[in-house]
């Protein structure tokens, strides 16, 4: 693997090893208030994103364009068939658009890793993608509906 693979993987690796909320002042994201069930699955749902991200990152690291696409694969638009639309309705035009974005961008390194079987394309358009993740978990916070609120 070329010397600048190695350079991004370790880019993405610390990246994700900061507190994500260090890239916001304390008290400015938005607040998503959520029953416990939708955030529950919101939150599910972006574990399965970072294991994805985890499974491309080692594949790359051996060059497994293979697994990168099947890795890549589910977390596209598919993942979004699964999201109760009640619970698409409670979530923020921003954040919703953010999110399909970042499930368009998936299906685009699936597609891409299969075709062009080259990791430098992917790791610059996973690069992309962690960027948006930075900026929403940057913007939004997801919390729990109190009991007055209901």
């Amino acid at each position: 693997m070329k010397t600048s693979n190695y350079r991004a993987l370790f880019f993405i690796a610390a990246l994700l090893s900061f507190p994500l909320a260090s890239f916001a002042e304390p008290g400015t994201r938005i607040n998503i208030s959520l029953d416990e069930p939708a955030r529950a699955f919101v939150l599910k749902e972006m574990r399965g994103l970072l294991l994805g991200l985890q499974q491309m990152t080692a594949a790359l690291a051996s060059d497994d364009m293979e697994t990168v696409a099947k890795a890549a694969k589910p977390l596209g638009m598919q993942m979004m068939r699964n999201v109760p639309k009640s619970l698409m309705q409670k979530l923020p035009k921003e954040f919703r658009k953010l999110g399909s974005s970042v499930h368009r961008d998936f299906d685009m390194i699936a597609q891409d890793a299969q075709d062009l079987e080259d990791s430098q394309h992917t790791l610059t358009q996973l690069s992309a993608t962690l960027a948006k993740c930075v900026a929403c978990h940057a913007i939004y916070q997801i919390t729990a509906e109190s009991n007055e609120s209901r």
